[in-house]
This record gives structure tokens, sequence and C-alpha cells, in this order.
């Protein structure tokens, strides 16, 4: 029965196509730091066990950098976020399950299976905040303190300045989130792994970084976005709640596949005809929330408005160039 998941049809529990983009763009991994390729998938993942409900145990034989051949990891419909690593061979498992079942780390359930506690295989999936993720705000940003090489996901937020230093050669470091930073210098990030930046600040600094692939930017003032266009490897971006100095320079990202922006700024794009040619994804945004204009007047308070119908159709006509060749829209709209 596992032997047809060695082919690519078969691997059900994989999102391929363009759903790729929306639902799952960035791929983790759960383990020591580079044991395991950061993939959706590969066909060197091999399963060999089943816990009959969708997820596999795995030979991995195409390891990380410091991975094992042969390592043991968990894939599957649960663990759409990246593979789990669970031990360095099929023998060392085993050995585990053996060392169980000698002291009695056992029991028999009520299904007539037995049940073998042999370590968490999970351990390294549920413990991954704690040890693989590290948050930092105020004084302990100036430098920011606590990196360690394990760590993949940096979050530094409310501090009058930030120090990015000790950052400088993580060697798993691939998400970075920096907000209320301003002035942050974001250079450090140009010796790490980085792949997903989010930045929110009044004022941004944009550095060209080698390995970026997701940007999001959250900003109140206007901000050169030329600088992503020495980002050889960025194919999403996210300008929701920015203001882009030109808008044009978009037309030259040659390799964008994702973009999200508002209305006003996908109107702005269709103005200078500066549509990057090379775009497989789009979204419209949802416009930012609009305070209410008399205090009494609850049921208006605060609200998002939502694209209507019509205006999905003139975007996507925009986009397509003959709305009536669109059969499917996916989202919420609001009818005029």
């Amino acid at each position: 029965m596992l032997a047809e998941f060695c082919l690519p049809a078969e691997r059900w529990w994989v999102i391929r196509g363009w759903r790729r983009y929306v639902f799952h763009p960035f791929i983790n991994e759960f383990g020591p730091p580079l044991m395991i390729q950061r993939l959706s998938d590969h066909l060197g993942w091999i399963p060999f066990a089943t816990d009959m409900g969708g997820n596999y145990l795995a030979v991995d034989m195409a390891r990380g950098p410091r991975g094992r051949p042969g390592q043991v990891i968990l894939i599957g419909r649960d663990y759409g976020d990246g593979p789990t690593y669970v031990a360095e061979s099929v023998t060392e498992l085993l050995r585990r399950h053996v060392d169980a079942l000698d002291s009695g780390s056992f029991e028999h359930g009520d299904d007539g299976g037995l049940w073998v506690n042999a370590g968490d295989a999970e351990y390294h999936w549920r413990h991954y905040r704690e040890t693989c993720t590290l948050e930092v705000s105020g004084p302990d940003a100036a430098p920011v303190r606590g990196m360690r090489p394990e760590i993949r996901e940096l979050k530094v937020s409310n501090a009058p300045w930030v120090d990015l230093g000790s950052v400088r050669g993580a060697p798993a470091l691939w998400q970075v989130s920096v907000k209320n930073c301003p002035g942050a210098d974001l250079s450090p990030l140009c010796d790490t792994p980085v792949e997903v930046v989010d930045l929110a600040m009044d004022t941004i600094e944009l550095t060209a970084l080698p390995t970026v692939r997701m940007v999001s930017l959250h900003t109140e003032k206007p901000i050169d976005l030329r600088p992503l266009l020495s980002c050889p490897r960025l194919y999403a971006l996210d300008l929701t709640d920015a203001i882009a100095a030109d808008i044009s320079v978009l037309s030259e990202l040659t390799g964008l596949q994702y973009l999200k922006m508002q209305r006003s700024q996908w109107q702005e794009l269709f103005l200078h005809k500066a549509i990057p040619a090379s775009l497989a994804v789009v979204e419209l945004a949802e416009e930012p929330p609009q305070e209410r204009k008399l205090y009494w007047s609850f049921d208006k308070a605060y609200k998002s408005p939502r694209p209507t119908l019509g205006d999905a159709v003139d975007w996507a006509n925009n986009l397509a160039g003959d709305a009536t060749t669109i059969s499917t829209f996916k989202g919420k709209f609001k009818t005029p």
C-alpha cells in the first residue's frame, strides 16, 4: 500500500499549483537546524509506516546540509507546514521501540493493538515555538539578545533603537518581523538565509537581501521599492498597508509571482501599465477599516469596506483583458 506513495501523483497531501502560493507559500522544517530540507515534498522521502490517518514515517534520502541519509521524518496530512525530524535512522527508531518493550513502556489498546511509548516522535514539532523562535522588544533589541543557532523565526518590536548585529551569520534564520523600530538597520540580514521579511515602521530603509522570497510592508510614509530589484529570489510581495513612492517599479520585478494590494494601488498600477509579466497569483485586499463618523453609529464602526462583485470584475478585467473569460471568483464580495 505504501509503495504507491513513491509516485508524485499519489502523494495526495501535497498542495500544488497556485494553491501553494495562497495556502502554504512557505514551508518550515521541525528538528535540529538544517537536518531536513524545507520542502513541501520530495520523492526522496520514502514512506514506510502510516498511522492510517494520512500521516507517514518516511526514510529521508534527500537530507538537509547537516542531515544524515536514511534519517526518519514525519510527513503527511498533519504536516503541511513542513516535515518533522524523528530519528537518525530506522535502526535507531527500532532500537527505541525495543528498549521500550524491554522496560515495559507499552500498553494494549482497546482495538487489540500494542501502543509502544518509544519517545515523542513529534517532539521537535511540539516544541518548535519555545526552541526555534525568538521575540524581543524594547532594550532587549539593542543589541538583539538570545540568538541561538536553532532560531528560525525572529520578531523584533517596539524598540527605539535596534542592533541586529548578533543575527549576522545565523545558519537557520528564515523569517524576520520588525515592527515599530524606527531606523532599524537591516543589513545584517544579508548574511543570513532569511526568506520572509515583515516590516512595519513609519520609515523603512529597504536592503537588498539575496535570499529573501517574500516581503510584507506596512508604512505610513512613501517607501522606495527599488532595493527589491536586488532581491533575485523575490516572488511574493504584500503592499496592502504600504505607500509606494513609485509603484511602476513593480514592472521590473521579473520574478514576482504573487502580489497583494488594495484596489487603489491596483488602479495606480493599471494606470502606469506596470503589471509584472511573471505574476501567477494576485489578491485584491480589503480596504483599511474606517472609523465611525458618529459615536452612536455602532453598526458602521470600524468596518473594512470589502470590494463589490463589480470591483472584482473590473479588477480582473484589467488583469486578464476580457472579463467574459473569467468563470470563477474566489473570496467574499458585497453585492451592490
